[in-house]
């Protein structure tokens, strides 16, 4: 069972041009981005573009009314969103081969 784990990882990590990530920390990276990107908007008086709306939609993060939403809020968005990151960091082993026992799982019944 290790070997597989082991072997799914190193493929993976082939795949992914050597950076071997949990799905969990990709999905809290582009929460960062998006998080980045409104207060890009709210500082410089800007609407949210549609690929903003995309990634919101796919991350499934609900887009805050520009007119409503304060620097102060974006600002607190982004800090947020990158101690929630910094969580899945710590324990970001443990979800890395979780997931790619999943992956596993999925190959193996394709």
């Amino acid at each position: 069972m290790m070997d597989a784990i082991r072997a799914a990882a190193s493929r993976a990590g082939r795949i992914n041009f050597g950076y071997q990530r949990s799905k969990d920390l990709c999905v809290a990276g582009a929460a960062i981005r998006l998080h980045k990107a409104i207060l890009s908007c709210v500082r410089n008086h800007r609407d949210f573009s549609e690929k903003m709306e995309a990634l919101a939609q796919t991350l499934g993060i609900k887009l805050p009314d520009r007119e409503k939403i304060t620097l102060k809020q974006a600002l607190a968005n982004v800090c947020e969103a990158w101690k929630a990151k910094r969580l899945i960091e710590i324990d970001d082993g443990e979800r890395r081969a979780a997931w790619l026992e999943e992956i596993m799982t999925q190959r193996a019944l394709e």
